[in-house]
């Protein structure tokens, strides 16, 4: 088994600051990794069409969803990637037992 470890704080820090180029850059730098995934599950990195089916068409959603996140809570990155994985771990935990 190929274990790949990302640093995704770093990426949305900079996925944060781009004026142009966030599609391409969460396709291509944090959804490319991934492409074996997306291709098994037939959703290629980039729609055959325009507003198709792509491995960026939960971008939108999971971009706002991270900074309003942020927004409300006053957090930066860091801490909101800390505390949503911190409660996606917890609810694992209450699932096994």
């Amino acid at each position: 088994m190929k274990i790949i470890i990302e640093d995704t704080i770093k990426q949305y820090e900079k996925l944060f600051c781009m004026g142009e180029g966030r599609e391409d850059f969460y396709r291509y730098s944090m959804m490319k990794p991934f492409e074996k995934m997306w291709n098994t599950i037939n959703i290629p990195l980039k729609a055959n069409q325009p507003a198709g089916l792509s491995s960026f068409a939960g971008y939108a959603v999971g971009y706002q969803a991270v900074q309003s996140f942020m927004k409300v809570n006053n957090v930066g990155i860091g801490d909101a990637t800390l505390l949503e994985t911190r409660e996606i771990l917890n609810n694992c935990e209450l699932f096994s037992r």
